[in-house]
C-alpha cells in the first residue's frame, strides 16, 4: 500500500498542500505547507484568506479567515504563530 504524496508549492498567490494528519476527534488539521513557504505571500495582521479543503477533486470545505483568527497553527519546537 502507498499513501500519495504531493509536495506544498506556491503558484502566484496561491499556496497548496495536502493533510497528511487529520485529528477528527478535536478537528485539528495539519498540513505539509511550511511556514516560510506561506510566508512567501507576505501574510499582515487582519489580512483575510481563503482556504479550501478537497478530497479527490471535490470540495467538501472552505472558509475565510484573517491572520489571528484561529484557523492554523504553525508549530516550531515551543512556539505556535499566526
Amino acid at each position: 500500500m502507498t499513501i500519495p504524496y504531493r509536495k506544498a508549492e506556491r503558484v502566484g498567490e496561491k499556496v497548496t498542500g495536502i493533510i497528511p494528519v487529520l485529528d477528527a476527534q478535536y478537528g485539528n488539521v495539519w498540513t505539509n505547507i511550511p511556514k516560510a513557504l506561506f510566508n512567501e505571500l507576505k501574510p499582515e495582521l487582519g489580512q483575510n484568506f481563503r482556504v479550501r479543503f478537497y478530497r479527490e477533486d471535490r470540495l467538501i470545505a472552505r472558509a475565510s479567515r484573517h491572520i489571528g483568527a484561529p484557523l492554523a497553527r504553525f508549530r516550531q519546537r515551543r512556539r505556535s504563530s499566526m
